[in-house]
């Protein structure tokens, strides 16, 4: 029997994601910063590191996604040109809203106008939930990629977006000496940090056992995953670098209590979660 290669046309490139890493992640800084803020008092010094990044983190995500574009003519048409059944729309409307209201809740935070901020910080809530979960509703809806379309992906994306936020504020505490202040509730972050990846990995293993037990197109994506084009990626970066390695040094009492190791820890884990976007956009494709 004759065999053919089909070569799949790659339409999105590493631009779109690195724009869902960087809008999830500026999702979760904005969650983190309200919830150390208002909630967890205790991590207050680190909220507002958190919320200055959040926009910043945002606009790049933004930026790159004009760039993708083509011209910035295009994402202003986006704006400009409203479509209620179109994702993309949505999401364009969504993430400049969530930027104002972002940026203005930052600006709140180091005037010291606690009140003020407490009302836009709540305000924006549901539109960091959107931010963090649409882009997974946006591949969910891709009837044609059952790499894609799954009832989970919205959901993974929302949990690693609170996921690379703390993974992000812990590296930067340490970094900018904050962590030694916080003594032991420092460390529950970590513990905290690892229970949430140990979330996203029984997540993955849903996912995979549930294309597995699909049709041709299910059996196929999974494929791709465990022994495909991007097997590396998925097992060495995704899972074992960004997986095992931290969770074996943030479940450790000894090493978890080590600054160095934990800043390691949420680096990798850093890492892991944007390979995970990546491979799941390119992955898709196939």
């Amino acid at each position: 029997m004759t065999s053919y290669d089909i070569f799949h046309n790659i339409a999105l490139n590493w631009m779109i994601p690195t724009y869902f890493f960087l809008g999830g992640l500026s999702a979760g800084l904005f969650f983190i910063a309200v919830a150390f803020t208002y909630w967890k008092t205790d991590y207050k010094t680190l909220a507002q590191p958190a919320a200055i990044l959040s926009p910043l983190v945002l606009a790049a995500g933004m930026g790159l996604l004009t760039m993708d574009l083509g011209h910035p003519l295009k994402f202003w048409r986006l704006m400009v040109t409203f479509q209620p059944s179109s994702a993309a729309s949505w999401g364009t409307w969504l993430l400049s809203i969530f930027f104002m209201v972002n940026a203005y809740f930052a600006y709140l935070l180091i005037k010291g106008e606690d009140a003020k901020a407490k009302r836009i910080g709540y305000a924006g809530l549901p539109l960091a939930f959107c931010g963090a979960t649409y882009t997974g509703f946006l591949l969910a809806q891709m009837q044609g990629r059952a790499l894609w379309h799954t009832a989970l992906m919205p959901w993974l994306f929302l949990v690693g977006s609170v996921i690379t936020a703390l993974a992000l504020v812990i590296l930067i505490s340490i970094v900018l000496g904050k962590a030694e202040a916080l003594k032991d509730k420092f460390f529950l972050l970590g513990r905290t940090l690892a229970w949430l990846v140990v979330l996203e990995v029984a997540m993955i293993a849903i996912e995979i056992l549930v294309l597995l037990n699909g049709g041709t197109d299910a059996i196929a994506g999974a494929k791709v995953l465990l022994k495909g084009n991007y097997s590396f990626l998925f097992w060495v970066v995704e899972i074992f670098l960004g997986a095992v390695v931290p969770l074996s040094i943030l479940f450790n009492r000894d090493r978890s209590r080590k600054l160095s190791l934990q800043s390691i820890a949420a680096a990798l884990i850093l890492i892991g979660i944007f390979a995970m976007r990546f491979i799941v956009v390119m992955a898709g494709q196939i």
